[in-house]
């Protein structure tokens, strides 16, 4: 059921897009939401608001998520049982907490799928980090990996100029094919 799936984006230009891509195709929609305005609704449910009256700081958000479940492992629970899927796209440019608090959240169901690729990686200036990607199989053991290995989007020419780029700015444990 939809209601049982939370798919997660790091933007709300694109959690709006994929609300709009779905809107008429089912009588409700997931949960589709960034990490931080989960953060947000998950802490004003249980009263943890790390702030009051004004700007939301959005580091102490995903602090302030992670510590809630790591203590109050009823909440966990619930949470865990309204979200039997998660879906987080542009993996790739996850934070170490944000992987932490998927892991959290994904543990109980092992419903988890990660869309990403490292060469699209952009957000290390707000803590990203291509480990995320490289380790999802220690925090959720044999997933399926599928890879799309044509592009549709970029010219034949853009594609040759990037996997030479690529082959010289990416870690040695990635495999660019």
């Amino acid at each position: 059921p939809p209601e049982e799936i939370l798919a997660l984006t790091f933007t709300n230009k694109a959690a709006d897009e994929m609300r709009k891509r779905l809107e008429g195709r089912a009588l409700s929609l997931p949960y589709i939401s960034t990490f931080h305005s989960l953060a947000y609704d998950i802490l004003s449910q249980h009263g943890a608001l790390p702030f009051q009256n004004e700007e939301p700081d959005f580091d102490a958000l995903l602090s302030s998520l992670k510590q809630l479940l790591l203590e109050q492992t009823d909440v966990l629970k619930i949470i865990q049982d309204r979200f039997r899927f998660i879906s987080v796209d542009e993996y790739q440019d996850t934070s170490p907490i944000q992987a932490d608090i998927l892991s959290l959240l994904g543990a109980r169901h092992q419903n988890v799928c990660v869309i990403g690729d490292p060469n699209q990686a952009i957000y290390g200036f707000r803590g990203a980090t291509l480990e995320n990607f490289f380790l999802f199989d220690t925090r959720f053991p044999n997933p399926l990996e599928i890879s799309l290995s044509k592009n549709y989007r970029s010219h034949p020419s853009i594609q040759t100029a990037s996997r030479f780029l690529f082959q010289f700015t990416l870690p040695d444990y990635v495999n660019i094919g």
